[in-house]
C-alpha cells in the first residue's frame, strides 16, 4: 500500500484543495435547500484563489470548480463537481504543480417543507482524480454529509449548515471535519443580491485545535433569466484560516 506521510509542503497543500465545503450557490459558503426541479440543469463555473501562510512559507491556491447538478425529482438533485487546482508554495519549500483534484459526486434532498422552512441534507463523497503527492487531491475517497436548514422569503433569507468530511489519510491529520456555517442573503433588487457567510471547520492537523474561521461578503447578479454573474470575498477571521480568498464565478440554468 503506498504510504500516505508526506512531506510538510505536500500536505499543506492537500489540506488547502480540500478544505472548502461542497460549494452552496456561488459565491456563499452556506448551502440552501432548493432544488432545480424535475429533469432541469444548473451549472456553475466557479473560481476562486486563496493565499495562507502555514509553518513558516506562503502557500497560494487557485481552484476552478464546476459544478453541475441535475433535478432527479422535485426535491432531489444530483450534483458532480470536478476540480482543477494550482499550487503554489514559496519560501523554504517553494514548489508549484497544478493538475486536475478530486472529484465530487453528491445527492441533495430536501426532505421537510413547512411554508418557509425547510430541511434537507446533501451526502455523496470526493473521489481522487489527481496527484496527491503533489498535493492535488485527497489520494482517496472523502465521504461527506451535511444537514441543511433555513428560512426563505421575500426579500430575506437565511441559511444554516452542519456537516462532517472525511480528511485525508495522513498520521499529521484529524481523520474528520466538523463544519457549521450560516449565511443572510438580502434580496436588493429583482436581479441583484448580496449576502455574508460566516463558516468554521474543524482544524485539519491534529496538533492544532483552533477552528479554522472566515467570514465572506458576496453578490449575485442575475444579467438574464437563468444567467447569473457572481463575486465574493472571505477573510480570515483567526490565524489558523486562510487569510485572502477572492471568489468570481457564473451560473446558468435551463
Amino acid at each position: 500500500m503506498l504510504s500516505r506521510r508526506l512531506c510538510p509542503a505536500h500536505l499543506a497543500g492537500a489540506l488547502l484543495v480540500l478544505a472548502a465545503p461542497a460549494q452552496a450557490g456561488h459565491p456563499f459558503i452556506t448551502d440552501d435547500t432548493g432544488t432545480q426541479g424535475t429533469g432541469k440543469f444548473e451549472l456553475q463555473l466557479g473560481s476562486q484563489y486563496t493565499r495562507t501562510d502555514m509553518g513558516g512559507a506562503t502557500f497560494a491556491n487557485f481552484q476552478f470548480a464546476p459544478q453541475l447538478s441535475y433535478g432527479l425529482a422535485e426535491p432531489v438533485d444530483l450534483i458532480a463537481r470536478p476540480t482543477y487546482n494550482i499550487n503554489i508554495a514559496s519560501g523554504g519549500a517553494a514548489s508549484r504543480n497544478s493538475g486536475w483534484g478530486d472529484t465530487n459526486l453528491e445527492a441533495k434532498w430536501r426532505f421537510w417543507q413547512q411554508d418557509a422552512w425547510s430541511l434537507g441534507v446533501r451526502a455523496g463523497t470526493g473521489f481522487p482524480s489527481g496527484n496527491f503527492a503533489r498535493g492535488l487531491d485527497s489520494g482517496q475517497s472523502t465521504p461527506r454529509a451535511y444537514l441543511l436548514g433555513g428560512y426563505r422569503s421575500r426579500p430575506l433569507e437565511s441559511w444554516m449548515n452542519v456537516g462532517w468530511i472525511r480528511n485525508v489519510d495522513d498520521p499529521a491529520a484529524r481523520p474528520w471535519l466538523a463544519h457549521v456555517s450560516g449565511d443572510m442573503l438580502w434580496k436588493v433588487a429583482q436581479t441583484f443580491q448580496i449576502g455574508i457567510d460566516v463558516a468554521a471547520d474543524q482544524n485539519p492537523l491534529r496538533a492544532a485545535n483552533q477552528w479554522p474561521a472566515v467570514a465572506l461578503v458576496g453578490a449575485i447578479w442575475t444579467v438574464h433569466r437563468g444567467w447569473d454573474l457572481d463575486a465574493g470575498f472571505q477573510r480570515g477571521l483567526d490565524h489558523s484560516a486562510a487569510r485572502n480568498q477572492v471568489l468570481l464565478g457564473a451560473t446558468v440554468r435551463w
